[in-house]
């Protein structure tokens, strides 16, 4: 038989009272009243485990319909004139032509995207582009047919050469790496960083550390181009490592070589949206739409969202257009 606290206090009066020592009670039930004290202080912990492995999916679910609540699908935005020319097109402008590619995702485990993206890309060629731009997620890297692991699948690196890559080889092709692409890598300069095999503007000559990987500009056709790889390392699994996290540092050499650009006008390419990073700022107090609403800024291209169609967003007074485009 257990006795608590409250027991053993009154038996050690009453052998007191008979002449006992205190010490006399017994050592084998103090024992037992110190295990069940400990045995209840463990229940109570395991129980608010308990209620939070049953429950807590309610706080977040609330906290996620609560700040949809809150925050804006969209933002105010101004009317925009379009200008119109009275001058006659010159006949003999050569306009370059090229093709946006992105959210290509080939798998090793669903064929149909390989099928889509070849037919896709036969049924280019009519339009005999000049160059080419791919923002991202040209695999999907995830493992397993069923349960489905982020990580680095070379397998699907060399489908990618072999059906995708083989034939844009034969155009100027200048890309960035989208999230799928850069699933567990602890620095951009892995051995396991296949990208950096696969990539026609970044390789491992050229990246040396991840302020390399992050930016580049390069001058082709007459245009400027800024490629954004725009992450943190290490690079976590998914879904948490589905958003770009873009950091002040980064925003700094941005907003920097944006502000001393010498063209008057530049393209930026980047995997995510402009919305997608608009938490962190730079050393002026600038976010990444702040920063790329520069009038140096006309174009930007990105995907990640997979919309159904090219989704068109004016960002700043003077800022360029960021066009979001589909699934290739």
């Amino acid at each position: 038989m257990q006795r608590n606290g409250s027991e053993l206090n009154v038996i050690a009066v009453n052998k007191v009272k008979n002449g006992a020592k205190i010490n006399e009670v017994n050592d084998g039930e103090m024992n037992m009243l110190k295990e069940k004290e400990l045995k209840n202080n463990d229940n109570q912990v395991k129980s608010i485990y308990f209620l939070i492995s049953e429950y807590g999916f309610i706080l977040i679910l609330g906290i996620i319909l609560f700040l949809l609540w809150v925050i804006p699908e969209y933002h105010s935005a101004k009317t925009f004139t379009s200008k119109i020319s009275n001058e006659p097109f010159n006949s003999n402008y050569n306009p370059k032509i090229f093709i946006h590619l992105t959210d290509i995702h080939i798998s090793q485990y669903k064929s149909n995207r390989l099928d889509g993206s070849s037919i896709f890309m036969m049924s280019i060629i009519e339009y005999k582009p000049d160059f080419f731009i791919t923002t991202g997620d040209l695999v999907d890297n995830f493992g397993g047919a069923i349960q489905r692991l982020g990580m680095q699948q070379k397998n699907e690196w060399k489908i990618y050469n072999s059906a995708i890559r083989s034939f844009l080889s034969q155009y100027q092709v200048i890309d960035v790496s989208g999230n799928h692409d850069l699933w567990a890598l602890d620095s951009p300069t892995s051995p396991n960083n296949n990208f950096l095999d696969y990539s026609f503007m970044f390789n491992r000559a050229n990246v040396k550390n991840t302020d390399d990987f992050f930016i580049k500009k390069i001058n082709k056709f007459d245009i400027c181009f800024i490629l954004l790889n725009d992450y943190r390392f290490p690079v976590i699994r998914p879904p948490y490592g589905a958003e770009t996290h873009i950091n002040k540092k980064q925003l700094d050499i941005l907003e920097n070589m944006i502000d001393n650009l010498e063209e008057k006008e530049c393209f930026l390419l980047s995997h995510y949206p402009v919305d997608r990073s608009i938490l962190t700022k730079s050393s002026k107090g600038h976010n990444f739409q702040d920063i790329i609403s520069n009038k140096k800024i006309s174009f930007l291209f990105t995907g990640h969202e997979h919309p159904n169609t090219v989704r068109i967003i004016h960002h700043g007074d003077e800022g360029g257009l960021d066009f979001c485009t589909p699934s290739s």
